[in-house]
């Protein structure tokens, strides 16, 4: 079972759309509290598989990072076991999308 890459284009049509999908940001918790994607959760990829069990199985995931090469082994990983998901093609560094949401987190967790 492969995954799919996802263009910037791709990525705003599909929060346009109202499909429901997951949508994961695997960056340092610090990075995401700057700027993350509208309706992003983070789960840092360094906890990913201790937190595996956060990524849900019943809906496709779309998963990002800061150029790609993350949020693309985490596909690889999560598509063997079944889950269907997509990459953000060079990650939100490129991103130049509408849903880019920039405002203050707060005290981070």
């Amino acid at each position: 079972m492969g995954f799919s890459m996802i263009s910037h284009g791709e990525m705003d049509r599909l929060l346009e759309s109202g499909k429901t999908f997951a949508l994961i940001d695997l960056r340092e918790k610090e990075a995401y509290a700057r700027e993350r994607i509208e309706g992003s959760r983070n789960i840092p990829f360094q906890e990913l598989w201790e937190r595996q069990g956060e990524v849900p199985r019943d809906m496709p995931v779309v998963f990002y990072c800061d150029r790609g090469s993350k949020s693309m082994a985490a596909c690889r990983e999560f598509s063997r076991r079944g889950v269907v998901c997509a990459s953000l093609g060079a990650g939100i560094r490129n991103y130049r999308g509408k849903f880019i949401d920039r405002r203050p987190l707060g005290a981070i967790e």
